[in-house]
């Protein structure tokens, strides 16, 4: 399994939950923790964007760089605009995202005594603050058997950011987990 930010959750409970069913697992730049983490800036200026009233994707591109400067990141956000022959809409159901923030900014009390023994790749972007040194004991606990990596150049959109040295360390975990032995769970 292999997630990012939430979808790194995701993956993690599900390695935790069911490790028999999870044969390695790739966390990107989140880790087993409760976060304090506000993306209300993101979502915000998302919903400010009135889609009913958009022309183009280039207009929605234009608004959304007023409250989000970095081209990477609102490039990245758009690709949750769609488009057909109603307008366009958000993919996402950005309310609900917002009234559950506090659920998926933490992490499930109820797995606390749990471990995946199997083989598991956490790679945190060096410019972000999702992963650092005090956060990889909490990540041990859970994943006795994990490593952990950062990849330069990169913040929590280290897929976006770097996706060629991403993808390289994934393709070399996966290469030498393929070929070892699997751990008894």
């Amino acid at each position: 399994m292999i997630g990012h930010s939430l979808g790194g959750k995701v993956a993690m409970t599900s390695a935790l939950r069911a490790p028999e069913s999870c044969s390695a697992l790739v966390v990107l730049d989140i880790a087993p923790i409760r976060y304090q983490q506000s993306f209300d800036l993101l979502i915000d200026a998302m919903e400010a964007i009135d889609v009913v009233r958009l022309t183009s994707r280039r207009e929605a591109e234009r608004k959304l760089a007023l409250a989000i400067p970095d081209a990477g990141l609102h490039r990245f956000l758009l690709q949750n605009l769609v488009h057909n022959d109603k307008g366009f809409r958000w993919r996402v159901d950005l309310a609900s995202i917002k009234a559950n923030r506090d659920f998926i900014n933490g992490f499930p009390l109820g797995l606390q005594e749990g471990k995946y023994p199997g083989p598991a790749l956490f790679l945190a972007g060096a410019d972000s603050e999702f992963i650092n040194h005090d956060i990889e004991s909490d990540i041990v606990r859970y994943f006795p058997a994990a490593t952990i990596d950062s990849i330069e150049h990169a913040g929590h959109w280290l897929h976006v950011e770097q996706p060629a040295v991403v993808l390289e360390k994934i393709r070399v975990f996966m290469a030498k987990t393929l070929h070892a032995p699997r751990p008894n769970s």
